[in-house]
């Protein structure tokens, strides 16, 4: 395989690293940790390849492992900031392709709950979400934001758009214009 594809540059990781939770002690021993680095590539090899986290070969370690520390630190609160770190980096490196950026929305169900559910009106009223995905003209994810199914696009955008705009234009500063498309 070929390593450019899915290598963690030097001057990339020293910016990902520092970011990252320290690991947590474990006083009855076990396998080692894979490596927050090799567990970063195959992310990466993820998200460019589009594979199940199942079929992430095994340079990097497995694909349970690799999902299980992406889940890290999004629950650690660092995930966002990696995105944007990561963003920075393409956009230095390929250029953001805002001319063919898409938006595209997806319902999906949510029947364990949790706070951005909501009863969706074209499943019999089982809680759902709405996935908006951002991406630009060569797929790259730039933004994500998931709501209630009864929440209307324009009112969750104009919410998030305090917060976020979009993690793109935040990370590489472009204006919200270029944003929008």
């Amino acid at each position: 395989m070929d390593k450019d594809f899915f290598d963690v540059p030097d001057a990339l990781w020293s910016r990902i690293e520092p970011l990252l939770p320290a690991e947590r002690p474990k006083p009855k021993g076990g396998r080692p940790p894979v490596p927050d680095r090799v567990a970063m590539a195959g992310l990466i090899y993820r998200v460019r390849t589009g594979c199940q986290w199942k079929a992430l070969p095994p340079e990097f370690g497995s694909g349970s492992t690799c999902h299980l520390r992406m889940m890290q630190w999004v629950r650690a609160g660092v995930f966002p900031k990696i995105h944007e770190v990561l963003l920075r980096h393409y956009e230095k490196r390929r250029g953001i392709k805002w001319d063919f950026a898409s938006l595209d929305s997806a319902m999906a169900k949510a029947p364990k709950g949790g706070g951005d559910t909501g009863p969706n009106p074209t499943d019999r009223g089982k809680l759902g979400v709405k996935r908006h995905v951002l991406t630009d003209g060569r797929g790259v994810p730039l933004s994500v934001l998931i709501v209630s199914v009864r929440r209307a696009i324009g009112v969750a955008l104009e919410a998030d758009e305090v917060r976020r705009r979009s993690v793109a234009s935040v990370a590489v500063g472009a204006s919200p214009s270029q944003a929008a498309g």
